[in-house]
């Protein structure tokens, strides 16, 4: 029998079989009747889930990545989440469509290997201890088989990006940026390992209204959008293998009454175009990509500190000023150059230094500008120049490829587009260290002049003619007047940081734009800065962090969007197979069979029920052959399921290459029927099939309604004696010697999860069954 692992009763109930297990760790997705996401460990311990202020709509699809490491979500709203496994926290929130304009109907996550043929060569090789399955533990864990050692391939994949220091983390300025406030969360994504990188290509796939499905690989890195002709059509299953460059979807067409389910083959020819240029390329534009917000995020704090560091002193000196023109016809900084000159001070000065400023008020403009500007030196220095390195780097990468690709495939990336993203980089880097420099001196300046302020106020407050006075004259030894008067004409009135960040309008000055000064920006941007540095004035403003960072963000869309579309031409959609009507119950399965001289031979079997024929599953095998990554239709070949008449298939699902489990309910009471499902003779070793001429037709009739067919296939029956409840639904994952099954209960109460690898006959006294 099957081991039960755990079960959980569900109090609001699962919601639309929205369950999905991780395919490499013990866990289970669920999505609630309350519209809320869980998941579960094995004995139903929360691991984590999304809260309800991040929840983004109804949650319509729940699928985990292949190595297990992402879990996404898809809303109605057309917003994609994709969750950390290992923290629980949102990694990436994308918009696939606007609100109202198209619901996430399915969601699919393939793998495919970038090198196929020295894969099978190692899996086929004489006395070969590699599987692949403990290939795929490889690339999802690095580590449980070594390889035989490929030079070319380990020079190839060297990159000094992981000699870089890490990345610090930035605290969140509001929910949808708390990706990179964590180190676990940055780990994940600038320093995962890169062989996954090298050696495959994760495909995801988003299924939309209106026969729309969107193609992604790495996550975030498009690869198009396709449509099909018949609108009326919906993704609701797909498949695909690490061996095939071609996947399989179904679709039905979304009828009330008589729809149909059709096949489909998707071509997606870059990964046998493009190969480990793919990889790189999608794996750096996803770290780009993320890197860009990173960046983003650091400029938003340096803006906030910097304005934190001037709003409370602006605010004491406007105070100032007005009492200051009207007793003393003189501005605040004349009044404060006259007192540290000559320690002469206003009537009206001497008031505002009393009794206005004061010590409290002195304290509050210290801890505001020394923590402002001691901040943005932190967030520049660990965050901002550190980022622009690491996204030279990753670039860099790009432009050897564009300088050095082989001239028979086709990137979509051109040299001069980088080119020009490399100078908009070095004004960036010339600009955060301008940055840096003169936070420091005025960081000096504010320091040396909070000393000077507070011996004055003291000094103001005090009797002149007391001892405590003579005290306070004695202690001007301590004030450093050069930097105090610095900083009283220069940061306290107008900081050279204005010059750097876009916080003004000047309407004299109009900022001039990076994208019309083409490949000279980096030569004119030097000029403009060392004219800022000697003091001169500049007929047009410079434009700052965030102007450069948009300009730098606009840059790498088009680069982005270049070579997603030169990607995307090679994609291909086959021909639609139809497979019938009224099909309530469909799996599918790709199995690559064998390698001809010309290209690969490849199965997919689809498992389906007809509505009107309860009890008869039906498998199709379609034959696809692939030259060059395009497939097109071989053979066709069809087994019909013949269960008995008073038994109603519940669901099918496929185990693995060899089993197919069909839950069969019939008095209330489910059973789940194990049954070989490949070709052979009937009961243990497989099904009779028969060539037919239309992916439609029943084929060859395969007896299962008698107790010997069934006893020749692993059976197991949920007893009466437990409290009964009937199956609604089955899932299927897992890795090598890890395989889980998980049984919903028909009312969507309750859930079950038993271990696939793991089974232990027993002989009952009423026939021998094995019972779960």
């Amino acid at each position: 029998m099957l081991t039960l692992l755990g079960d959980k009763l569900v109090p609001s109930g699962i919601k639309d079989n929205l369950l999905a297990l991780c395919p490499t760790m013990d866990l289970l997705a669920v999505a609630s009747k309350e519209n809320q996401v869980y998941v579960f460990r094995v004995n139903g311990e929360i691991v984590f889930g999304i809260a309800k202020n991040r929840i983004e709509g109804q949650v319509t699809q729940l699928r985990w990545k292949p190595n297990g490491r992402l879990l996404a979500v898809g809303f109605d709203s057309g917003i994609l989440l994709l969750m950390n496994t290992h923290t629980g926290g949102i990694v990436q929130k994308l918009q696939i469509t606007k609100t109202g304009e198209s619901l996430i109907r399915y969601l699919a996550w393939g793998l495919s290997l970038t090198d196929t043929s020295i894969t099978r060569h190692q899996i086929q090789a004489e006395n070969s201890k590699i599987t692949l399955e403990s290939l795929l533990d490889q690339v999802f864990q690095d580590t449980s088989v070594e390889l035989p050692p490929d030079l070319p391939a380990e020079l190839a994949a060297l990159d000094v990006e992981t000699l870089l220091p890490k990345m610090s983390p930035i605290p969140a300025m509001n929910r949808d940026e708390d990706l990179f406030s964590t180190r676990a969360s940055l780990d994940s994504l600038f320093h995962g390992t890169k062989k996954e990188n090298q050696e495959s290509i994760d495909a995801l796939l988003i299924g939309l209204d209106h026969g729309q499905v969107q193609l992604k690989v790495y996550d975030t890195f498009s690869l198009g959008h396709f449509s099909m002709p018949n609108t009326n059509m919906a993704m609701i299953r797909h498949t695909s293998h690490p061996f095939a460059s071609t996947h399989a979807l179904l679709w039905k067409s979304r009828l009330v009454d008589n729809f149909t389910v059709h096949l489909q083959a998707l071509d997606i020819r870059p990964i046998t175009d493009a190969g480990r240029y793919l990889s790189l390329i999608a794996s750096k534009t996803t770290q780009l990509q993320n890197l860009l917000r990173y960046l983003n995020l650091a400029q938003q704090q340096i803006v906030n500190e910097f304005k934190n560091s001037q709003d409370l002193p602006k605010k004491f000196m406007r105070n100032a000023e007005e009492s200051l023109q009207e007793h003393d016809h003189c501005s605040l900084v004349d009044a404060m150059f006259h007192l540290a000159a000559t320690g002469h001070c206003f009537n009206t000065m001497k008031e505002w230094l009393v009794d206005d400023l004061g010590e409290r008020g002195q304290k509050r403009w210290e801890k505001a500008a020394t923590t402002g500007y001691e901040n943005i030196r932190q967030y520049t220095h660990e965050n901002l120049l550190p980022g622009l390195q690491r996204f030279g780097v990753l670039m860099s990468r790009l432009q050897g490829l564009s300088k050095f690709q082989e001239s028979s495939v086709t990137l979509g990336i051109e040299t001069q587009d980088l080119d020009q993203i490399f100078d908009t980089l070095n004004c960036l880097n010339l600009l955060g260290h301008c940055i840096l420099i003169y936070t420091s001196c005025e960081l000096r300046e504010a320091t040396a002049f909070a000393a000077w302020i507070k011996r004055e106020i003291d000094i103001q407050a005090t009797d002149p003619t007391s001892t405590t006075a003579e005290e306070h004259l004695e202690t001007d030894i301590i004030s450093d007047y050069p930097k105090v008067f610095q900083y009283i004409r220069g940061a306290m009135l107008n900081s050279q940081l204005y010059e750097f960040l876009d916080l003004e309008v000047d309407s004299q000055r109009p900022s001039w734009e990076p994208a019309k000064e083409g490949s000279v920006l980096y030569e004119h941007y030097k000029a403009h800065v060392k004219k800022i540095r000697d003091g001169e004035l500049c007929d047009k403003k410079l434009p700052g962090l965030a102007t450069l960072l948009s300009y730098l963000n606009t840059q790498c869309t088009e680069v982005f969007a270049k070579i997603s579309a030169a990607q995307g031409r090679k994609v291909r959609l086959g021909d639609m197979l139809l497979l019938g009507e009224n099909l309530y119950h469909t799996d599918m399965i790709m199995i690559p069979e064998t390698d001809l001289p010309t290209g690969q031979q490849t199965n997919v079997y689809v498992a389906k029920m007809q509505k009107s024929k309860p009890s008869i599953v039906t498998i199709t095998r379609i034959t696809l052959s692939i030259v060059n990554g395009i497939s097109s239709v071989e053979a066709l070949g069809a087994a019909s399921i013949h269960l008995a008449r008073g038994g109603q298939v519940q669901d099918i699902k496929f185990a693995d290459a060899h089993d197919m489990i069909i839950v069969v309910s019939e008095n209330a009471q489910s059973q789940l029927l194990f049954v070989r499902f490949k070709e052979g003779s009937i009961g243990s070793e497989g099904l009779l099939y028969s060539s037919v001429s239309a992916a439609n037709e029943p084929g060859a009739q395969n007896d299962f309604s008698d107790r010997i067919a069934q006893e020749a296939c692993r059976k197991h029956v949920f007893p009466s004696s437990q409290h009964p409840w009937e199956v609604g639904c089955i899932e299927v994952n897992g890795r090598q010697g890890r395989r889980m099954l998980c049984v919903v209960s028909m009312d969507n109460l309750r859930y079950a999860l038993f271990d696939l690898d793991s089974w232990q006959h027993t002989e009952e006294r009423d026939g021998g069954e094995e019972e779960i």
